[in-house]
């Protein structure tokens, strides 16, 4: 048994030598402080292994020297693993906050055109450039509804407008995500919104089967 918490003590100090060398930057299978605790481990079970050895042959004084130790280790490896659990959290919640702030981060300011024709004013967006003719606004349920078609891509028409919204009303939150429309080439349409303090603006826009893209422009009535 003696000989057996001799071997655990060696262990022990083989632990540490590799948290040393994870320290300096080189992780071999564990992290340094997950090393630590294993030397912690192997060494207080060394000690309880001589500590038996020394109480089963009479040897009071040697057993109360490990007693002692076997102390210190304890809280030394209770106060270790406090220690990795607070210094997780906080890097997981660092992490957790860091992926917050990245998906918030949107594309650079860029100074928008005024909104000087009628119909612009009234969806309180750009009508798309270049477009002839765009159908009068409809009102339908305290919205109001602007619907034309565009040569560009479905990305492309949906990217001008996703950059107009998010730089007209920096304070708002602008979002944009892909959605499912059952008239639309491949079932698929591009949503953008934007939620003011009160209403919001809805943009959808979808491909057709004649390579055309459709952008329509839904306006809560009372945005601001």
């Amino acid at each position: 048994m003696n000989q057996l918490g001799s071997v655990f003590i060696g262990l022990s100090a083989i632990a540490i030598i590799l948290s040393i060398i994870g320290a300096l930057g080189a992780d071999i299978w564990l992290a340094s402080t997950q090393w630590v605790l294993v030397s912690a481990v192997l060494a207080i079970y060394a000690i309880y292994v001589k500590l038996k050895w020394y109480l089963k042959v009479g040897d009071m004084r040697s057993a109360k020297v490990l007693i002692t130790i076997l102390v210190v280790l304890a809280v030394i490896f209770i106060s270790v693993v406090v220690y990795v659990a607070i210094s997780d959290k906080n890097i997981g919640e660092t992490f957790k906050r860091k992926n917050q702030e990245s998906s918030q981060e949107k594309t650079p300011e860029i100074t928008v055109s005024d909104l000087t024709d009628d119909k612009e004013v009234a969806i309180g967006t750009i009508i798309y450039p270049g477009v002839d003719k765009v159908s009068e606004i409809q009102a339908l349920n305290d919205t109001k509804i602007a619907t034309f078609e565009v040569t560009d891509s479905v990305d492309g028409a949906a990217n001008i407008y996703y950059q107009d919204l998010y730089n007209r009303y920096l304070k708002y939150n602008v979002e944009k995500k892909e959605i499912t429309k059952q008239d639309a080439l491949d079932k698929k349409a591009i949503q953008i919104t934007c939620t003011g303090e009160t209403g919001k603006i809805t943009i959808t826009v979808w491909g057709k089967t004649n390579g055309m893209t459709v952008v329509q422009i839904q306006t809560s009535t009372d945005f601001k």
